[in-house]
């Protein structure tokens, strides 16, 4: 049913709980798991310390995929995470996004976070979100 699964990952304790729920599906579906890091071109920061963050983040969260024996891709963007998920979600051609409440410059005592919550009214694809 879902063949691509996106999961956008800051690292966070929130995020590891949506890249948690994202492998069990993906192994009961055979799913192949796209791990997205973006940098947040709001904040002025440089492109290659950032980068290097992204992939740390997502290398650990391949190396918990691919020791599940599932496929893994991953996409670094400079963009901004709040209003650009749908382009993203589009160009990696995935079925579903599993993505946590909040991240790691959100506040938990909001409900919603502004990246889920605008993945929420934008994509057009289900979105699983994770609390």
């Amino acid at each position: 049913m879902f063949k691509r699964i996106l999961v956008p990952t800051d690292g966070s304790k929130y995020a590891k709980k949506a890249e948690n729920i994202a492998i069990d599906i993906a192994k009961q579906m055979n799913s192949t798991i796209v791990g997205l890091h973006i940098i947040d071109e709001n904040l002025g920061l440089s492109f290659d310390t950032s980068e290097s963050e992204a992939n740390k983040i997502l290398n650990l969260f391949r190396k918990q995929v691919e020791d599940e024996s599932l496929t893994y891709e991953s996409v670094i963007i400079f963009a901004d995470p709040a209003h650009d998920m749908k382009t993203i979600s589009e160009k990696s051609k995935v079925d579903l996004i599993v993505i946590a409440a909040h991240g790691n410059s959100e506040s938990a005592n909001h409900l919603l976070g502004t990246v889920a919550d605008n993945t929420l009214k934008s994509v057009k694809v289900p979105v699983l979100l994770i609390k």
